[in-house]
């Protein structure tokens, strides 16, 4: 053990965490962190006319999430992971002939995180992507907001924690 000379900085290290445990556990964020998160949950479209159909093919409830994906700012080549997401999407988006995708689904009633779609046609890779770039720019223009209380369903849903838009 050694004395600390009186006006001697002390220097502590958090270790690496995403910005959002920063600010909840300590009170700060961190310029350009490195290790910053976002927690995705993917939901049906509400509207959807096959929305009963889709909850019961992934054997859901109404509003349940589908599937949760965690991304890090650090590049993370998990095409895999990337994959997956890509997949739960084109479900998402579907409302072409559900005959032609019910062999991607035999086993995912029983367990979710098994679906597996490819591309299904030209028209709902488009609308996937679409989907995709609105959850970016959605994800990009807002900040994380600490409180579970926030309801504004408009939002991206982050592990538990609503995010709201930036003030212009």
């Amino acid at each position: 053990e050694t004395d600390i000379p009186i006006g001697e900085p002390i220097c502590e290290n958090y270790g690496q965490k995403p910005n959002f445990r920063f600010l909840f556990y300590y009170g700060f964020t961190i310029d350009n962190n490195q290790d910053e998160v976002v927690y995705l949950k993917l939901y049906l479209n509400s509207d959807d006319p096959y929305l009963k159909f889709k909850e019961n093919m992934l054997g859901i409830a109404h509003g349940q999430y589908i599937k949760q994906f965690t991304f890090r700012e650090k590049i993370d080549n998990n095409f895999d992971h990337n994959n997956k997401m890509l997949g739960y999407l084109r479900f998402i988006e579907y409302d072409e002939d559900f005959n032609h995708i019910g062999k991607y689904f035999k086993t995912c009633k029983a367990d979710k995180r098994k679906l597996r779609m490819p591309v299904m046609s030209i028209r709902n890779e488009k609308k996937m992507l679409t989907k995709l770039k609105t959850i970016a720019e959605k994800c990009l223009s807002c900040l994380l907001y600490t409180s579970d209380a926030a309801d504004d369903m408009q939002c991206v849903d982050l592990g538990g924690r609503r995010i709201i838009k930036k003030k212009k």
